[in-house]
């Protein structure tokens, strides 16, 4: 978001999917509940962790990682302090955090932005989505927040066969075709 007004010259409008809003907030979440912690941290981790070390020819160009500590991580804090902090120069994770965060920010919005999140998605959770960000006068962000949906799960029904469509997939076809339809509109908004 740091030139707002260049994302005017290039979108008409923008869809978010299960945004992470606020990193502090994510990673609290993450990090309590058995679940939150052991499944999705960990995993996350271990996934982020691997794929940096399978392109570590690639990072080593870049003389700024202890690949060592990073096979150590075990949660996305660690990754954040031993991969981010260092490939951005920052002082701290919490700085990391502050400055990549969007919640206190959706005001520079410069185009229509509609964001999809679910209230129980353990990457985000409910209680720090934007909510009053986006009911203010004058907002461009419509944000569309589900009771459940997870993160980027957003399933549908109970079925024997499972449905190759869900409803995030439908919802992002209709915003393509409603932005295709209604792009004059949404440029005088």
């Amino acid at each position: 978001m740091d030139h707002p007004e260049e994302s005017a010259e290039v979108f008409t409008a923008a869809l978010l999917l299960s945004t992470v809003w606020d990193y502090y907030a994510a990673m609290i979440n993450l990090e309590k509940l058995y679940f939150n912690k052991y499944v999705i941290n960990l995993g996350l981790t271990k996934d982020l962790v691997y794929r940096v070390l399978r392109e570590k020819d690639m990072f080593q160009k870049r003389d700024c990682w202890d690949f060592e500590k990073i096979s150590q991580c075990k949660t996305g804090r660690d990754f954040d302090t031993r991969f981010h902090v260092p490939q951005f120069g920052y002082k701290s994770v919490e700085d990391y955090w502050n400055d990549v965060r969007v919640t206190g920010g959706t005001h520079r919005f410069q185009i229509p932005v509609f964001a999809l999140n679910s209230y129980d998605d353990p990457m985000m959770p409910g209680n720090a989505l934007p909510i009053p960000e986006a009911m203010e006068e004058n907002s461009n962000l419509g944000l569309i927040v589900t009771s459940r949906g997870g993160h980027l799960g957003f399933l549908e029904g109970m079925s024997t066969k499972p449905k190759k469509v869900h409803y995030m997939e439908r919802f992002t076809s209709e915003f393509v075709q409603a932005v295709s339809l209604y792009s004059n509109e949404l440029t005088n908004v």
